[in-house]
């Protein structure tokens, strides 16, 4: 178990933006097919990051696990975006299935995360000098960030 003073530290908020940067590398792609989308998952996929981010500055469990909770469902919101953007053909079946398969393990993370603030014993982060402590989460995916660009 990680102790962690910095949302950065965070593997979560990590994997996040890692998720974050491929969904941008393809701003190009999407946006000369369908702007909606794009304007959309591109603000969810930054939610993801930015909630967890607020969760770990706002200070209390409570709201913690309430700003994970929107990170989370920001990360169902753009795995149903990329099943989108597959369906439609605007990006490639297979590169969508790995951006698909990363986002549910970052979902997984994140309701592991939860689940390891929810069981804290500390009350919240005012309250402790530790700060936070992440639990690992392993799904057997050695690679979790591995894509081929």
């Amino acid at each position: 178990m990680a102790v962690c003073h910095d949302f950065t530290e965070l593997r979560v908020y990590q994997s996040a933006e890692s998720l974050d940067e491929k969904i941008w590398s393809l701003r190009e792609q999407i946006f000369a097919q369908d702007k909606a989308t794009w304007w959309q998952i591109n603000r969810s996929v930054g939610s993801i990051a930015d909630n967890i981010a607020e969760g770990f500055g706002r200070g209390s469990k409570g709201e913690c696990k309430t700003f994970l909770g929107y990170a989370s469902g920001s990360a169902s919101e753009v795995r149903s975006q990329l099943r989108r953007l597959r369906r439609r053909s605007i990006i490639d079946a297979q590169l969508a299935t790995k951006l698909i398969d990363q986002t549910q393990r970052l979902e997984r993370s994140l309701k592991a995360f939860i689940a390891s603030v929810r069981d804290s014993p500390n009350k919240g982060f005012r309250h402790t000098s530790q700060m936070m402590r992440e639990e690992p989460a392993n799904y057997g995916d050695k690679d979790h960030d591995a894509l081929p660009f």
